[in-house]
């Protein structure tokens, strides 16, 4: 399986402001984002870097953020929970 580093340093930057941007323009359309935030490599209710700023983007935005399960520990924490996320703790019913 192939990725976009296979591209080089300088394409996978140009791939990555790409990807940043469409998402940007798509949350600008939408009325809520749900984060499926399950376990990953062995961190529970994982999010990533890119997702952070998918649901940083929705906040900017004054979107609906959803959690599909508890916002995970570490150094984001605060961040997260400042974004006002709703959590439903896999009830996706709460989703409105």
């Amino acid at each position: 399986m192939s990725n976009s580093w296979d591209l080089g340093q300088k394409e996978h930057a140009e791939f990555k402001a790409r990807m940043f941007k469409m998402s940007e323009e798509r949350i600008a359309t939408m009325d809520a984002v749900l984060t499926l935030n399950f376990d990953k490599n062995g961190k529970k209710n994982y999010i990533g870097g890119a997702t952070f700023i998918e649901i940083y983007e929705a906040f900017m935005k004054k979107k609906k953020i959803y959690l599909y399960n508890d916002i995970p520990e570490g150094m984001l924490y605060d961040e997260i929970s400042g974004f006002s996320s709703i959590v439903i703790h896999g009830d996706l019913s709460l989703v409105n």
